[in-house]
């Protein structure tokens, strides 16, 4: 049942880059690179989650790494 979700966040992130690379002008080069770099993260992140669910979240590194910093205020 795995497979059919990683094929479906696929699907999912072909339609999006379609639709949204449409609206993009030829002069965006940055636009369309910030856009690739967080759909590729976000890949990454849901196939993570999806083969290990019990991967702690981007909040808990957060959480981690400001709770030093909230002590010490």
């Amino acid at each position: 049942m795995k497979w059919i979700a990683g094929f479906m966040i696929v699907v999912i992130v072909i339609l999006m880059v379609i639709i949204e690379w449409q609206k993009m002008s030829r002069q965006m080069k940055r636009e369309k690179t910030a856009f690739i770099v967080l759909v590729i993260s976000g890949v990454i992140l849901a196939y993570l989650l999806l083969l290990f669910p019990d991967v702690p979240g981007p909040t808990q590194l957060i959480d981690a790494v400001c709770r030093p910093i909230t002590n010490i205020l």
